[in-house]
């Protein structure tokens, strides 16, 4: 693997650390972030997703003005707003992508890890709630804790991701 020689422990929330199957169908927003120029006005112009954040989150007032100040202030000027498409179009919408081969190294890995694991998951995640168990096949040994978070469980629940993160790493 090119990366990833050592892992002393690994807490995995609420991302993909699979590689898709053949016929999977990619989600409406990494299908539409794939859309020339549509995807280049909604995500650079208009500030999708960022305007859009609270939508992804489960767990009231997780985003409340200082936290939707501070997702935003680094990409208020068009010329350094890219990085949420670009993130979005690291996304595989085929199996051509060319994501999928590091993705499949990545999994093959953890297939094999069988060191400390948690999966810390939102249960209310609009995007990635495929994928949960999934993970949990991928690392049989991991404690799962299942938040009442969206996407973003970092923001949402941050109190069990960091009682994870100790637990993992004492």
């Amino acid at each position: 693997m090119k990366a990833g020689k050592k892992i002393d422990g690994l807490v995995v929330m609420n991302t993909a650390i699979t590689a898709p199957k053949d016929g999977f169908k990619p989600t409406w927003f990494h299908s539409l972030s794939q859309v020339p120029l549509i995807s280049s006005f909604l995500f650079r112009g208009l500030n999708f997703p960022l305007s859009f954040l609270n939508r992804f989150a489960s767990v009231p007032g997780s985003f409340d003005s200082e936290a939707m100040k501070a997702y935003k202030y680094p990409l208020r000027k068009f010329k350094n707003n890219c990085a949420p498409l670009a993130l979005a179009r690291m996304v595989p919408n085929s199996m051509h992508h060319p994501s999928v081969s590091l993705e499949q190294e990545i999994e093959t890995y953890l297939g094999s890890y069988d060191g400390p694991a948690q999966i810390v998951w939102g249960m209310n995640d609009p995007v990635m709630w495929k994928l949960r168990r999934r993970t949990s096949r991928l690392l049989p040994q991991a404690k799962v804790v299942k938040t009442q978070a969206g996407h973003f469980v970092q923001e949402e629940t941050p109190e069990e991701v960091i009682t994870a993160i100790k637990e993992i790493f004492k």
